[in-house]
């Protein structure tokens, strides 16, 4: 229990005017009132509580100042950890009454709920050992027929199904706001396992690539050959070939499953499809043709396995602060993937424990968020079953003083009009056609993530200190690359158009990160002894 109480930014009742939807690159009610999300992700077991539990859990987030809840991995499992029954070939019916009533409480503290499609269930025949190109499947289901016909009839039994509580199956839930088709997942990410692929897997890309090579009037070529002679012995009009396959194949994916989801099914709320990171800038024009908004993941120093991933036995976290980062930290990722026209959301985020610069996270991220005037942040995640008050896990909020205390902060600074919005935007220009180009001209045998898109805006006349500066987008248009402004990088301190947020990063040891808004204050970093 305690005085903070920013139930006040919620409304009534989520979804009471209507469906979350798109207007003017921004999310709007029912109503056409601009709204903005900040909220936490429940995963596993966590999505499925007692039922009181649920009750207490729905009133503490709107108290804190959420207004929306990602429900995550709960694909990946029997119960109780997660909505199968034991055989994995229907619901369990006392977990989703738990899911039902949880969403339903959600629903009546005006907060909206996230519904990922497949995050982490385990298809049949996915046996790859500890290769993690392929854990749950990943790539395969982006080209592997059964796997996707897995996926719709999983999204079809969610998404009809019909919630006791309200009445209305999810695909028709004014509360559930937005709807995510794949976590984490493109074929391009990592390309170059795709070599290991074994039996069917490999045979079904291999007859699809055959396909697409006659469609192009090409040779009989080898795609496993060419990636694993992609240094050494591809040529460059085979390497063409490839990145062209492998940019239509995720397409051709993103664009199945969401018209099945919206033609099919019906949805009415916007949907993701997977993470505008994962492909680089093939990723982000991914999402920009076919999605509703585009979203974003980061984590300031993500814990790193010395063997089995995530094994809690073997890892290590940096323990350093993101003020003194010179390049902008996770932020500057943020600011690369926003497209114009589009909102921006950010559905996982944090800096695990037990890092000493956690207190960071929110004055940080919210204020930058708020200047560049994106959409939504989750936290990711929110792990309400630490009964014994510990922090029991990198990403835990529940049990940590420290985002707790802050996460109210976070809601002041992002949901309410605290932060002036940057007035002017510096918008990259990547023709449509230049996609391939750009994958081409990479060359690098590496995993394509947001590395490419950075070097996409480098090439085009980027600077880190855009991050704080200006506001940032894409857009793909023109006959060239170009960026709309060259925006110096200052010899001091980083400081807003608006004047409001400065960030001096120039000394380790000393940086400090201030907002100085009319309702708003901060002073982050390495403030001891110093006057602000």
């Amino acid at each position: 229990q305690n005085v903070v109480d920013m139930s006040f930014l919620n409304e009534k009742e989520a979804g009471e005017t209507g469906f979350i939807s798109v207007s003017g690159g921004h999310f709007v009610t029912g109503a056409g009132d601009p709204i903005r999300f900040f909220g936490d992700n429940l995963t596993f077991g966590g999505c499925f509580q007692e039922k009181d539990t649920s009750t207490l859990l729905a009133a503490r987030f709107r108290k804190l100042g959420y207004n929306v809840i990602r429900f995550h991995h709960m694909d990946n499992r029997s119960a109780p950890g997660g909505i199968w029954n034991e055989s994995m070939d229907a619901f369990d019916p006392e977990q989703l009454d738990k899911l039902d009533w949880l969403i339903y409480q959600l629903k009546k503290n005006g907060i909206y709920s996230n519904l990922n499609l497949h995050v982490s269930r385990i298809y049949p025949g996915v046996e790859y050992g500890e290769n993690r190109a392929f854990v749950f499947g990943k790539r395969i289901d982006h080209f592997y027929r059964p796997y996707i016909e897995m996926q719709k009839e999983y999204a079809k039994m969610l998404l009809t199904h019909v919630n006791p509580y309200t009445g209305n199956s999810y695909a028709n839930e004014p509360a559930v706001g937005f709807v995510e088709v794949n976590n984490e997942n493109s074929i391009l990410s990592r390309w170059t396992a795709l070599a290991d692929l074994k039996g069917d897997h490999r045979t079904a890309l291999a007859a699809i690539w055959q396909d697409f090579l006659a469609k192009n009037g090409k040779s009989n070529w080898d795609i496993y050959k060419i990636i694993d002679q992609f240094d050494t012995g591809a040529t460059d009009e085979q390497k063409e070939m490839f990145w062209e396959f492998l940019v239509e194949t995720e397409l051709s994916y993103a664009e199945e499953m969401i018209e099945f989801l919206k033609n099919d099914i019906g949805v009415k709320m916007p949907v993701s499809e997977s993470q505008a990171s994962y492909s680089g800038m093939a990723g982000v024009y991914r999402e920009a043709k076919y999605a509703d908004f585009i979203d974003m993941h980061a984590y300031w120093q993500h814990p790193r396995w010395l063997g089995r991933a995530w094994d809690r036995n073997n890892w290590t976290i940096g323990n350093s602060s993101m003020v003194s980062d010179e390049k902008g930290g996770t932020l500057k990722r943020f600011s690369q993937h926003r497209v114009k026209g589009m909102p921006l959301t950010i559905s996982e985020y944090d800096h695990p424990a037990p890092t000493f610069y956690c207190a960071e996270m929110y004055p940080m991220m919210n204020s930058i968020a708020a200047f560049q005037d994106w959409d939504g942040i989750y936290h990711f995640n929110y792990s309400p079953n630490s009964e014994l008050g510990l922090i029991n896990g990198y990403f835990s909020a529940s049990a940590h003083p420290l985002k707790q205390v802050f996460i109210p902060v976070g809601a002041i600074l992002f949901r309410m009009p605290t932060i002036s919005v940057g007035p002017s935007v510096v918008t990259m220009s990547v023709p449509e056609n230049d996609i391939v180009n750009e994958l081409i001209a990479f060359n690098k045998k590496e995993n394509i993530n947001a590395q490419h898109t950075d070097y996409v805006w480098n090439k085009a006349g980027w600077n880190d200190a855009i991050t704080v500066l200006r506001r940032s987008e894409v857009e793909f248009d023109g006959d060239k690359l170009t960026l709309s402004g060259q925006i110096p990088e200052p010899d001091g301190s980083w400081v807003s158009e608006t004047g409001e947020i400065i960030w001096d990063n120039r000394e380790a040891g000393q940086s400090i990160f201030t907002v100085n808004a009319p309702a708003a204050k901060a002073a982050v970093g390495y403030i001891g002894g110093k006057a602000i």
